[in-house]
């Protein structure tokens, strides 16, 4: 256990299984899963939550893999980091006998996701999150893109579910409620969502020149910010994944998600080019005032 590769890949897999187990968890008692309260759910109402638990399980995986990454502040190699996936996707795992047993007590209240669906959703999410998370180990860019779009998919999940009690939240954009009108609550979640890409790009730009994100990475500046798409982009697959397994998808969600993936990488463009610009030009200013 002295081995700091054994380490990694210990807490790799545990801590896959407490981010698969605690969202599920969290997501039941908040009301965003299983919660439906006997209305009768549409077939895209299935699609928008299959789509929750196929993200909430990828998330697990990949976030955990990268998590050595970030802490230990070591670039693993190839074969490391498919081993550190590997142990994501078996901690992640875990998760799939609490989701069924939730999903079991949730039929009994009306919810339409049945144990045997909720199980090959969560396998699903984990077989997306060991494919993305190779790329998240060894880009920092991608790492904390994933860790920033977790905090703002729960963010608006959770305002979702406040401002529409008993109906399906969205996982591609903030649901502003039933006062407002069809075309306006569709627009203005939209807005909303694209907004908080391009803050949370420039952000992630911002702090990927101050940190030197790409140091150990030896590529340019452009194929440093396609990185930053992480975690939108696998919030569109997930999405993606459940229409094809439902077999339904509005293609306003699918629009939203591809939009919020090119304004984060353009907006992670611009913030690390405006602040290499300003350190450049920082000095030689000071001299000249």
């Amino acid at each position: 256990m002295r081995d700091p590769r054994v380490v990694a890949v210990c807490s790799a897999g545990i801590l896959a299984a407490l981010l698969g187990i605690g969202q599920l968890l969290a997501a039941d008692l908040t009301g965003i899963l299983f919660s439906r309260g006997g209305v009768r759910a549409t077939a895209q109402d299935t699609v928008d939550e299959s789509a929750i638990v196929i993200w909430i399980a990828a998330v697990a995986v990949c976030l955990a893999a990268a998590a050595p990454r970030i802490f230990l502040k070591s670039v693993p190699g190839h074969r490391m980091r498919w081993v550190l996936s590997g142990a994501a996707a078996f901690g992640a795992l875990l998760a799939a006998p609490v989701a069924t047993a939730i999903a079991s007590w949730a039929q009994v209240y009306g919810s339409e996701l049945s144990q045997s669906r909720v199980l090959r959703l969560v396998c699903l999410g984990v077989v997306l999150g060991a494919v993305v998370s190779a790329a998240a180990v060894r880009s920092k860019p991608a790492a904390w893109s994933l860790i920033s779009w977790v905090g703002v998919v729960w963010v608006l999940l959770l305002v979702s579910v406040r401002t529409s009690p008993g109906a399906t939240p969205l996982i591609s954009h903030l649901d502003p409620g039933p006062q407002w009108s069809s075309g306006n609550r569709f627009l203005q979640g939209s807005l909303l969502l694209l907004m908080v890409a391009v803050l949370c790009g420039a952000a992630l730009g911002v702090a990927g020149i101050k940190l030197r994100w790409g140091r150990d990475m030896r590529r340019c500046r452009s194929a440093i910010a396609l990185m930053s798409v992480a975690g939108p982009l696998v919030v569109l697959v997930a999405y993606l994944t459940a229409g094809v397994a439902g077999g339904d998808w509005n293609g306003g969600h699918v629009l939203n998600l591809t939009a919020a993936s090119v304004l984060i990488a353009t907006g992670y463009w611009a913030g690390a080019c405006l602040t290499k610009r300003l350190r450049r030009d920082g000095p030689a200013g000071t001299m000249s005032a």
